[in-house]
């Protein structure tokens, strides 16, 4: 297996787009995101909109003949 993680929380402008794009990548790959977004509504403490730094991470998974995805969301504890 491999994995790859990649740091997204300054590469993007707000969290709505990385919710939006890991959304899509989660549905193209025929999982359900509601879970996904429910956990990152949960935690946000400001609207998506407003900036990057919610979701800090994404990692992908090659295991055997599957694929495991995974976001990282951050606190913000530290401004």
């Amino acid at each position: 297996s491999a994995t790859l993680h990649l740091p997204i929380a300054h590469y993007i402008s707000n969290d709505a787009d990385v919710r939006d794009r890991f959304s899509a990548l989660l549905r193209k790959h025929g999982l359900d995101d509601a879970g996904y977004e429910a956990a990152l509504l949960a935690i946000a403490r400001r609207p998506l909109a407003q900036a990057p730094g919610i979701q800090s991470y994404a990692s992908f998974r090659r295991e055997g003949g599957g694929l495991r995805l995974t976001g990282y969301f951050s606190p913000e504890l530290f401004r």
